[in-house]
């Protein structure tokens, strides 16, 4: 009988949300830099990712910013709240068992709800994503750069790119 001890740090997730990279930039289709008074409200959100402990971070950044914040846990659920309700956007993670964001992003086309922006929050590398069929999406984001701010530029850049406020 072996006996095995592992120390997991209480915070484990904050150094990934803390961490931001400087202008904000974090990969294609992201809004860099901007403005850091930038203040925008949307009624509803919907935030897709199986990960509980991410939808919860995301969903404490978003307070303020969104009156409702409705969450789905993976793809299939994610399809199913888009047919009884319409977010203002939809935060989609990429890594998601049975069916991945790309997925739903693609059946999302063929939907009444196919032009509300879709940002893509993930931790894969996001270099080159427009060219792997998610040029569709309004933006996207690193889970590692992730902050306050950056939700704010990106949903006004993706609520309003033309920039008219």
């Amino acid at each position: 009988g072996s006996t095995f001890a592992i120390t997991l740090p209480v915070r484990w997730v904050e150094p990934l949300i803390r961490t931001v990279a400087a202008g904000g930039a974090g990969g294609a289709g992201t809004p860099a830099g901007g403005d850091a008074d930038v203040q925008v409200t949307v009624d509803l959100v919907l935030v897709v990712d199986d990960d509980p402990g991410f939808r919860r971070i995301l969903r404490g950044m978003l307070q303020g910013m969104a009156h409702q914040v409705v969450e789905a846990t993976d793809g299939r659920n994610a399809l199913d709240r888009l047919q009884a309700l319409t977010p203002d956007v939809v935060f989609l993670d990429l890594r998601m068992p049975d069916m991945d964001g790309s997925e739903v992003l693609a059946r999302m086309a063929d939907m009444a709800v196919r032009d509300v922006p879709v940002v893509i929050v993930s931790s894969v590398d996001l270099r080159g994503l427009v060219g792997a069929g998610l040029g569709r999406s309004a933006a996207t984001l690193a889970k590692s750069t992730l902050d306050r701010a950056l939700l704010q530029r990106t949903l006004a850049a993706v609520l309003d790119p033309a920039g008219k406020r």
